[in-house]
């Protein structure tokens, strides 16, 4: 068997996806992320729902980079 047939596909994992792992364990609903990163409720929704991704400057805010 050729190493090409043994290799498997990537796992596609989307920002929202890593964001709603983190939510799950920290108990947070979808409000508490748009209330902590001052978000709205939209776009934290869209996020977790693989519709919208995180921009750069969004990140670096809410990460305390500015």
């Amino acid at each position: 068997m050729s190493r090409i047939n043994q290799l498997k596909p990537v796992q596609i994992v989307a920002p929202g996806d890593i964001v709603k792992r983190f939510m799950d364990v920290r108990s947070w609903a979808q409000e508490d992320l748009a209330d902590i990163t001052e978000l709205s409720m939209k776009s934290i929704n869209q996020l977790i729902n693989r519709k919208q991704g995180i921009s750069v400057e969004t990140a670096r805010q809410n990460k305390g980079y500015d």
